[in-house]
């Protein structure tokens, strides 16, 4: 499995960025670098994720929202978050994940771990604004209509969903990685 999530990781980084501000001549390198580091490290460290979670989905496992966001905003606040795990508490009104979970951790960590230490470096020095863009992502996400479970995508692979989320995040200026990082800076 974690083999097939590092193929999966790799194609997605060929296949990902065909976006309408390049040109259509632009080569996968070629887009890649075109984007700013923020913007990479963002896409290369959400995509890890989205990427195995809609996979599963959509092969057949039942996901709730409530379960996604649970993993995702943990795994997306880098290893402080991760390390909240081991001691977070719901009573407490400044808790960042607000559960514990040992196995949490540790499988978000493996997942984490499949990624290099440069990929990781470049994520996590900028503090993202893990919390705005665990919504926003959330937000993307197909849900039935009692809005309970996820929607698997029919016909649309997984990398090509993470690929217009993470468009669409950009585009629309929804997240915006410096203003986080600057964000995070100040506090």
């Amino acid at each position: 499995m974690a083999t097939n999530n590092i193929y999966t990781v790799l194609l997605f980084f060929l296949t990902t960025y065909s976006l309408p501000m390049f040109s259509s001549s632009a080569t996968p390198a070629t887009l890649i670098i075109a984007l700013d580091r923020e913007q990479r490290a963002v896409v290369t460290y959400v995509g890890n994720f989205l990427t195995k979670m809609l996979t599963e989905l959509n092969s057949g496992s039942l996901k709730s929202p409530e379960h996604v966001r649970a993993h995702l905003l943990p795994y997306l606040g880098g290893l402080p978050a991760l390390d909240a795990l081991l001691i977070d508490d719901m009573n407490n009104g400044t808790c960042s994940v607000c559960y514990r979970s040992n196995e949490t951790r540790s499988s978000l960590l493996n997942l984490r771990n499949l990624l290099t230490a440069e990929q990781l470096e470049a994520y996590d020095e900028q503090s993202a604004c893990y919390h705005t863009l665990t919504n926003r992502i959330m937000e993307k996400l197909p849900v039935n209509d009692r809005g309970d479970i996820l929607l698997p995508a029919g016909g649309i692979e997984s990398d090509s969903q993470t690929k217009s989320i993470m468009e669409s995040l950009f585009k629309s200026k929804q997240y915006n990685a410096v203003s986080c990082r600057a964000q995070a800076m100040q506090s």
